[in-house]
């Protein structure tokens, strides 16, 4: 069936997608919205039957539903002076996203195209291609909600809701055995109102007043007094030898009786709730509902078990029922996540990705397409003009039980990689050029719970490489399963986790290994020769006040053949005290190492950093303002050894304040930053510097938030300028948002050629069509 779209539509799609005129030449201040003279309510009025007219057009009856339509723009020009030649240059970044979710056949699938350029050229690595992807998470949320509304989940955990209740069950009836001695000769009147204090959670919940009000009534209080009135006077009256009404006055001291025991039944109920309290008894029932809450959720967010329910207890449509065992299915761009080793957590690919979840939690996943990956560090310096590593091609499948990235699950991984000659610069076999080289990597990865809290993540990998015209004899699967040499193409990795709450302990280990033949395309974070070992301790002392951080961790990469290695070594040690309401003082220590050495053992280059800092965060109340101050003092020790150069050592006091004060909308800020270098230097970034502003942030017209600031920037030996900032931004109504701003610098002093930004602005308009 074809989608229509009249001339009437599409001029609702323009005008509901922000209004406004896009010239590739103009300055970013033409970019704006361009709003008609006309109110928001207006607008909305002009294009309320076109947008209902789309929907319908985009709807096709009961198969598909268009639940939303996004559209968001970001426009950012920079210009910057060279202070030499005074020569302006400019740079204009656009960012338009376009992103709708539409439900077919009750599966929620959503579409997204992103739009990047820098100058009117795509970025490195623009994430520019379509996207579709299956929303598991609102898939599953429908799913629930309506298994919620067709029957009570409470009964999949039944066992512990009747443990609960006879808990609760035997609390009440020694209360209500001990109420009903007191209330003993006051008839089924008295002891039917007990039964009003309802159950176990009201009587938590309740106060003296309520119970009052339960078993008293509203007018307890008075009808009491009235009727020690009248018994004073009526004694009065006998003491006077006056005749009285005897059957009132005996009638008035057994009401004022009745209400008496009564009113020592609520400080009976209250006993009993301290009581209750102090045994332990309270704490135990609502760590057991707790407990029951979070074994709820757990089933129902189990693929399998929700998958089992929905087919027993929900009318389903065929696509529903068909991906309820799809955990994962993407089209275009997008991330895979079948194991932390196989495929890096930054890694982006272009093409498609599929993970089933079937009985017994079987598991399939297969994914293909072309990587778009960010070079690590030490890859950017031998990359080629990029931060993208986009030049391999990848297919893999994996088998085995749970969902990868779940909290347990075994997999078995198989990827095939075609790197070309342009791949990563750290790759030891990347091909020569217009060749094409040839990798397999097989994973068995395993995740399992350890107690409660813990987890332990253990991963085996083996790779083969072969390039084209290779003379190699062998294929690439023959490698993966020689035993020769077996530890040179092997890839390792463990990662234990657990925290043990009544010692207030946590604790994080785990090492990596990739012997000097393991190559991986899919992980530059994990390169050939490498070998990793990290450790983490977090220890709450004084009711967790007082915690200690320490973590450390050491890392080599070999070169193969070359004999040459790196080292880096980092620790962090961090002692805090935690005060009332987010207050603390901390103190930290972070000691790295880091040096290239030869075979021979001799340091070729190496970067030696040690830093001291102290943290103050102060949050009070005063009258109705809220105060906040943040205090960071650091020394910072820089010493670098570099071959053929002379030994550095930079040492520098850094000191950073942020203070702000709020009182209802508006807030006013000033936050400074200031280095002090002992010894100033060529090197801009480590000379002293200063930069500190003061603004406010307010609000307008109840819709706009607006931040109004000036700033001083200064870097000493090449230049200090002033900085004026104006932002306004905020939702318009419910489906329009737009955020501007500007910054107009001007240079004060400049000593040495280094071009500084004197004008920025940015515009980003988000807009909810329906």
């Amino acid at each position: 069936m074809k989608l229509k779209l009249t001339t009437t539509t599409l001029g609702a799609i323009f005008l509901h997608a922000c209004l406004f005129a896009q010239n590739r030449d103009s300055s970013s201040v033409s970019r704006k919205m361009l709003l008609p003279a006309t109110s928001a309510s207006s607008v909305n009025g002009m294009l309320a039957d076109p947008v209902n007219k789309l929907r319908k057009e985009l709807s096709i009856k009961s198969l598909i539903r268009i639940d939303s339509l996004f559209v968001q723009y970001t426009s950012q020009k920079n210009n910057t002076t060279d202070t030499t030649t005074f020569y302006r240059s400019a740079t204009y970044f656009q960012d338009a996203t376009t992103r709708f979710t539409a439900m077919i056949g009750g599966v929620p699938l959503t579409a997204q195209y992103q739009y990047q350029r820098m100058n009117g050229w795509p970025l490195p690595g623009s994430l520019s291609a379509p996207s579709v992807n299956f929303n598991r998470e609102l898939f599953q949320k429908n799913i629930t909600d309506r298994i919620r509304s067709s029957f009570n989940p409470s009964s999949l955990v039944s066992e512990r809701l009747a443990a609960i209740q006879n808990l609760k069950d035997i609390a009440l009836k020694e209360l209500q055995a001990d109420l009903i001695k007191s209330v003993s000769g006051y008839g089924s009147n008295v002891t039917g109102k007990l039964k009003q204090l309802g159950n176990w959670d009201e009587i938590m919940k309740g106060d003296p007043a309520y119970f009052t009000r339960k078993i008293l009534g509203d007018t307890a209080a008075a009808a009491l007094a009235a009727n020690e009135q009248l018994i004073t006077n009526m004694q009065i009256q006998l003491n006077n030898h006056e005749q009285i009404d005897s059957l009132a006055y005996n009638k008035a001291l057994k009401q004022a009786d009745e209400t008496k025991t009564l009113q020592r039944v609520v400080q009976v109920i209250l006993k009993y709730r301290k009581k209750w309290d102090e045994s332990g008894l309270v704490k135990t029932i609502r760590k057991m509902e707790l407990e029951k809450d979070m074994q709820l959720k757990q089933i129902l967010e189990d693929p399998a078990v929700l998958s089992k329910l929905a087919k027993d207890k929900l009318p389903l449509q065929k696509l529903e029922r068909l991906f309820l065992s799809i955990n994962k299915l993407n089209t275009g761009t997008g991330g895979d996540n079948i194991s932390p080793v196989t495929l890096s957590q930054s890694l982006r690919t272009s093409g498609f990705s599929l993970e089933t979840l079937g009985q017994n939690n079987k598991a399939f996943s297969a994914t293909m397409g072309k990587m778009q990956e960010l070079y690590s560090v030490a890859e950017r310096s031998m990359a080629s003009g990029s931060l993208m590593n986009t030049a391999a091609s990848m297919a893999g499948v994996s088998f085995g039980k749970g969902a990868a990235g779940s909290d347990q699950f075994s997999r078995v991984t198989l990827m095939s990689f075609a790197t070309s000659s342009d791949a990563s610069g750290t790759n030891m076999l990347s091909p020569l050029s217009g060749q094409v080289a040839r990798n397999l990597v097989f994973t068995v990865s395993r995740k399992m719970k350890l107690g409660s809290k813990g987890s332990l993540l253990t991963e085996v990998s083996k790779s083969a490489a072969q390039s084209q015209g290779d003379p190699k004899d062998g294929r690439p699967g023959g490698q993966i399963l020689n035993t020769e040499n077996f530890f040179s193409n092997l890839g390792l990795s463990a990662e234990y986790s657990n925290e043990f709450p009544s010692i207030d302990l946590a604790h994080e280990f785990g090492f990596k290994y990739g012997g000097d033949g393991y190559n991986n395309p899919g992980n530059s974070y994990f390169l050939s020769g490498s070998k990793e070992v990290f450790n983490s301790i977090d220890k709450s002392f004084f009711n967790r006040k007082l915690v200690i951080r320490v973590k450390n961790r050491f890392k080599t990469y070999g070169f193969g053949s070359t004999g040459r290695y790196v080292n880096n070594f980092s620790n962090t040690i961090d002692v805090r005290w935690k005060f009332k309401k987010g207050n603390y003082i901390a103190l930290k220590y972070q000691p790295a190492y880091s040096a290239s050495l030869q075979e021979d053992g001799s340091v070729q280059n190496k970067v030696v950093t040690d830093r001291i800092a102290a943290d103050l965060n102060i949050r009070t109340k005063i009258s109705r303002l809220q105060v906040q101050h943040f205090i960071n003092l650091a020394y910072l020790s820089t010493q670098t050894t570099f071959a053929g150069l002379a030994d550095e050592h930079y040492k520098t006091m850094q000191l950073t304040t942020m203070h702000s004060v709020t009182q209802g909308s508006k807030q006013f800020y000033v936050n400074t930053n200031f280095n002090y270098a002992f010894n100033n230097g060529a090197v801009p970034y480590l000379n002293s510097s200063m930069l500190t502003e003061a603004g406010i942030v307010y609000e307008a017209f109840r819709v706009l938030r607006l931040t109004t600031a000036c700033n001083y920037n200064a870097v000493q030996g090449w230049y200090s300028q002033i900085v004026f900032k104006q932002g306004i931004g905020g939702q318009i109504n419910k489906k329009l948002d737009i955020n501007f701003s500007i910054d107009a610098a001007s240079n004060l002093k400049v000593q040495q050629d280094l071009p500084v930004q004197n004008l920025r602005s940015d515009i980003t308009v988000r807009y909810l069509i329906f």
